[in-house]
């Protein structure tokens, strides 16, 4: 680069991204090469969204991606290509929402799922139903599902009816609790079990919430406010205890105001 260029550089790296916005429009053409603008997004990869589309190359959006996935989002269609795409979602999986259609394959979210597990939310719903019935032959489909609740529990959320009929959905459900308990409100009664209930209460006390009263024990109770005090207010009255009384209100002093009265006085 010319002393010319690196001036302009200089002024962007100092006045930040609304510098290099003008700039593009008030630097002399000859100025805006391909080397000047890759130095750009790596000083600052927030430029490339402002980058007048003749100034993105494949090479420009290629650096700008692999700083930030979701600069995507500023990427010309024509320019994303396979490759451009899975750089983008391996660095942000939430990327996956800027991937045109016909490049969203089982591949492509997996590779992305890993990152986040939000994936499932912009996956294409033939790729998560295909997930149930995932054979050894094609088992891209089911990984990506399993790998995005491991990543984010919530994702749980995200999966369709058909698969809820599949023999692999408990290990889905399991998995997604095991990352974080809150996933329980997603997971259908029926498949709720003490073993499934505690195992979630374990991950996060607050999960106690979404536990059948009939499956709320003394032992699954004292793990939840153990984590979370103020979840006591789940605890049926009945097994309201001195011990899990105790327990919750060392957790979180406010948690008394969920304490029986004749505890109280003791």
């Amino acid at each position: 680069m010319n002393e010319e260029q690196r001036d302009w550089l200089s002024k962007m790296k100092d006045e930040g991204w609304q510098a290099g916005r003008l700039a593009f429009r008030q630097m002399p053409k000859e100025l805006l090469t391909e080397e000047f603008c890759l130095a750009a997004v790596a000083q600052d990869v927030e430029i490339f969204e402002f980058m007048p589309k003749k100034l993105k190359t494949a090479s420009v959006c290629m650096a700008a991606v692999l700083q930030d996935g979701a600069s995507l989002g500023s990427v010309p269609e024509s320019l994303k290509t396979a490759e451009l795409c899975l750089a983008a979602v391996q660095e942000n999986g939430e990327a996956l929402r800027h991937v045109p259609e016909n490049l969203k394959t089982a591949e492509l979210c997996l590779a992305a799922a890993p990152y986040n597990g939000a994936v499932l939310h912009y996956a294409p719903e033939s790729l998560k139903s295909a997930a149930a019935n995932a054979t050894a032959n094609a088992p891209a489909n089911a990984d990506f599902c399993m790998a995005a609740v491991k990543k984010d529990g919530m994702a749980l959320r995200y999966l369709p009816e058909n698969l809820k009929k599949s023999p692999m959905y408990i290990d889905l459900c399991l998995a997604a609790v095991m990352q974080d308990g809150g996933a329980l409100r997603y997971v259908p009664e029926n498949l709720k079990t003490a073993d499934f209930c505690m195992a979630a209460v374990r991950q996060s006390g607050g999960a106690l919430s979404y536990v059948p009263e009939g499956l709320k024990t003394a032992e699954m109770c004292l793990a939840a406010v153990n984590d979370f005090g103020l979840i006591l207010n789940d605890v049926p009255k009945k097994l309201r205890t001195a011990e899990i009384c105790m327990a919750a209100v060392k957790k979180y002093g406010e948690s008394l105001k969920y304490v029986p009265e004749n505890l109280r006085k003791h």
